[in-house]
């Protein structure tokens, strides 16, 4: 796969979900000139369940296959597979061919826009858990896999279409055997390619969980609509918070799998949420934030504009409807032309590597992981810091800061984890921890603080850190009295310390800031942000502008030159560049005076530290 694909979700213009039983192979080729011409290089693309394997039960000794004029027998084709569609599909990867477009194929497209499409033999069965459903599924896959793996445009192999949705009643175990069953049918028959999740909303732990996807597939994916993830709408799509959740959310999840993790579809969820004329700033932004946060890939969803379909779930779903690059009569939309200056803009960074991370994030049983990300990942890039993402139970990763954000559980941290977590700091590692009522072990030692009681308080108080005041929220406190800790901020019983632990320091909030940053409105203007700055005071930055509202992220080049890109998430043209560097080399900005002005929403620099 390219290192960062540019791209969309791709149905036929004309047909949208019935793209195989209406499929026009002229239709299709001048869908794909158009998207080939407006920067599009990589497209997604689904083999409807029901077109593909025609399996139906007909009440006999044996199922009977519903094939092209019922001409082929079970031994001629044991999958059930319609064969003229597979004879479509591959007219429609020539297409792809021809028009220099890399495909990404959704195997088992089973689930699409809140519809199923399982072949009739199935459609009553538990598509996860019925080990008819996954004898047929596996059946499939080989079939279609075999069938097509010569064929040198697709880049990328999925399970299917979020199957995480396939069946909601399937427990852990049913799901990581059905997961295994077709990653390894998959594998079978082509170990040459990637195999992508397609999942999307997964846990850190459970059923679907991020790290049993991970262990069976090669790349991540996010589908960050804002409507359908939490923490994400409260403000307008256009502004901070919500620009940085595809970037947020992939590199949440990449971290917790230690895997790359691509935006797979992405959208704002049409004119009800943003009109056509914001929605190039809307792409303009989330793409730059996630091509800098090392994600390798952004695809739209999805091509086309659906209004003018009349089935379901067209007919039925209004926000189904205007989601395309595209306007259903073909005409490229504001957002298309968007994507193909993008696409060009970006093309020279495509071997940029991935950004220094400087903290690792260990998040905790018994808290909203997702909830708790998102705002550390947003906190630390208001400080122009880049954050990496680990769960409790997994092994430690080697890094001079961490943050143990919003601790909830009354089990704590597995003590295997707390205690390697102490070795970094006695060698000189430091320590932030937020508290909502959760244990910590060997409190007392780490903290500095003795605990005198314990109140759900839910209140509301005001801290002074840099000169400004700052409302925080704790919903647990705690009572302490001090001995080693010093105080750094303090309103009543809430309280801001840090303890010498060795050669490093223990940083200790006595509030819920992560968890109380994603429940309030416009948090990205609030100073909840300097907690964070005060405790990354000592991790040194080569460059460092004068805004909380830009992303920046460094980039590690060869003969000790930094890459520095800088994405504008305010109203800001102009920032001001601080720090011991020479520039070296500029793209889409002007420097004069180290005040750097930006083309449109981004720069990138090239400096050398002296």
């Amino acid at each position: 796969m390219k290192n960062f694909a540019i791209g969309c979700n791709y149905w036929a213009s004309n047909a949208g979900m019935k793209t195989w039983e209406k499929f026009d192979e002229k239709v299709i080729e001048k869908d794909f000139f158009m998207l080939s011409s407006n920067g599009v290089d990589t497209i997604r693309v689904f083999p409807t369940w029901d077109a593909f394997q025609q399996i139906r039960d007909t009440k006999t000794n044996t199922p009977s296959f519903n094939l092209r004029d019922h001409d082929e027998n079970y031994l001629q084709n044991p999958e059930g597979v319609n064969m003229q569609q597979m004879e479509n599909f591959s007219i429609m990867l020539d297409l792809a061919e021809k028009h220099n477009l890399k495909v990404i194929v959704s195997i088992i497209a089973g689930w699409m826009s809140g519809r199923l499409f399982a072949p009739q033999l199935l459609i009553n069965d538990s598509l996860i858990s019925s080990r008819k459903a996954v004898i047929w599924t596996c059946k499939f896959v080989k079939k279609f896999v075999s069938y097509f793996r010569d064929r040198k445009c697709i880049v990328a192999w999925e399970p299917g279409n979020e199957c995480n949705c396939l069946e909601f009643g399937a427990n852990e175990e049913q799901a990581e055997l059905w997961l295994s069953a077709v990653t390894n049918a998959i594998r079978s028959e082509d170990n040459s390619r990637p195999i992508i999740s397609g999942m999307h909303s997964l846990p850190c732990r459970g059923k679907w969980s991020i790290p049993m996807v991970s262990y069976y597939t090669d790349v991540q994916t996010t589908h960050p609509y804002p409507l359908f993830t939490p923490y994400c709408s409260k403000e307008k799509v256009t502004k901070m918070r919500a620009i940085l959740h595809p970037a947020a959310e992939s590199v949440y999840y990449a971290g917790i799998a230690n895997q790359k993790c691509m935006v797979e579809e992405v959208n704002t969820l049409g004119p009800m949420v943003l009109s056509d004329d914001f929605m190039p700033e809307f792409l303009e932004k989330s793409m730059a934030t996630s091509f800098q946060y090392g994600t390798n890939g952004y695809l739209w969803w999805c091509a086309f504009d659906q209004d003018h379909l009349d089935f379901s779930p067209y007919d039925l779903n209004a926000l189904e409807q205007n989601l395309g690059l595209c306007y259903s009569n073909g005409e490229p939309k504001p957002v298309m032309k968007e994507m193909k200056k993008m696409a060009s803009l970006l093309a020279p960074l495509e071997n940029l590597p991935t950004p220094d991370k400087h903290c690792c994030v260990i998040l905790s049983f018994d808290q909203d992981n997702w909830k708790i990300a998102y705002a550390s990942f947003v906190m630390a890039t208001q400080c122009g810091y880049t954050v990496d993402f680990m769960y409790e139970d997994q092994p430690l990763k080697d890094y001079d800061y961490y943050i143990v954000p919003s601790i909830k559980s009354y089990t704590g941290l597995p003590k295997i984890t707390l205690n390697t977590l102490k070795e970094k700091v006695k060698r000189g590692a430091k320590l932030l921890i937020s508290y909502h009522g959760g244990y910590i072990g060997d409190f007392e030692n780490l903290t500095g603080l003795k605990v005198k009681g314990r109140e759900e308080a839910n209140k509301t108080y005001n801290i002074s850190i840099d000169g400004k005041t700052i409302p925080i929220r704790a919903q647990v406190n705690l009572e302490t009295e001090y001995a080693t800790a010093k105080v750094l901020a303090k309103d009543g019983d809430n309280v801001y310390t840090v303890n010498k632990y060795e050669k490093g320091e223990v940083y200790f909030i006595n509030a819920d800031i992560e968890n109380y940053y994603s429940d309030i409105i416009n948090a990205h203007d609030s100073d909840l942000y300097l907690v964070y700055k005060h405790f990354f005071a000592s991790l040194s930055l080569p460059l460092t502008i004068n805004s909380k509202y830009c992303a920046v992220t460094f980039h590690t080049l060869n003969n000790g030159i930094m890459g520095v890109f800088i994405t504008s998430l305010g109203e800001e043209k102009e920032v001001e560049l601080t720090g011991n560097f020479e520039i070296k080399d500029v793209k889409f900005a002007t420097i004069k005076d180290r005040k750097l002005t930006f083309d449109s929403c981004f720069a990138y620099l090239e400096i050398a530290i002296k």
